[in-house]
């Protein structure tokens, strides 16, 4: 069992090893859910090997089985944003964001709904501990990115199902490579146990 010290970040993720597919048996690609930690220069602290990258939501739980995460945040892209995969995390008074997307049909319809029509355009919401904005153009391309963080869900029903979830991230990232190119928005939405600033979890 590896323990990680308390306030690390634990990213876990399920990747196709190249050229592991073999022509000559037709067996699978070798397919591994991994655990890593950036702060230790993204070593990765643990694997397990699965059928297919279908299976990483039955081997997500068992992955975590193997890791001391007490006090630690753990992230999981959109494929792990499953309620049976936040309690195990819970259970080791672990912390987590899972990314949020069309997979949970109603709990993103829920949600987009609510924070495009109740926070984004109201001035209210954007104080220095719910709203944190950037701009960046340091690679050539300007970027500006904000983020809120919102910890009253009561007015979103969907969330009643989520034991655990004490907060919404939502993500807006603007992009033009230059003053001639298109405009791009892109919005992202995670879950969380924790209840942070916006600046912190932009962190």
């Amino acid at each position: 069992m590896f323990e990680f010290t308390h306030g690390m970040v634990v990213s876990l993720d399920g990747q196709t090893v190249r050229a592991s597919f073999e022509r000559a048996t037709e067996l699978s690609p070798v397919h591994l859910v991994s655990a890593w930690c950036s702060q230790n220069g993204g070593l990765v602290m643990g694997q397990l090997k699965t059928e297919s990258k279908s299976n990483d939501i039955t081997a997500i739980p068992e992955l975590l089985k193997l890791l001391a995460i007490k006090g630690c945040m753990v992230t999981i892209d959109a494929m792990g944003c499953q309620t049976q995969i936040a309690k195990p995390m819970m259970d080791q008074e672990g912390d987590h964001l899972l990314a949020l997307k069309r997979h949970q049909k109603k709990t993103y319809q829920a949600l987009t709904t609510h924070f495009h029509d109740q926070i984004e355009h109201h001035l209210n919401g954007r104080d220095e501990h719910n709203c944190f904005d950037a701009f960046d153009d340091s690679h050539g391309l300007t970027v500006r990115r904000r983020v809120w963080s919102v910890s009253d869900l009561s007015p979103i029903a969907a969330f009643d199902k989520w034991e655990g979830v004490n907060s919404i991230v939502a993500v807006e990232t603007i992009r033009q490579a230059n003053r001639q190119a298109e405009v791009t928005r892109d919005d992202r939405f995670y879950l969380s146990s924790l209840v942070r600033s916006a600046k912190e979890f932009a962190s």
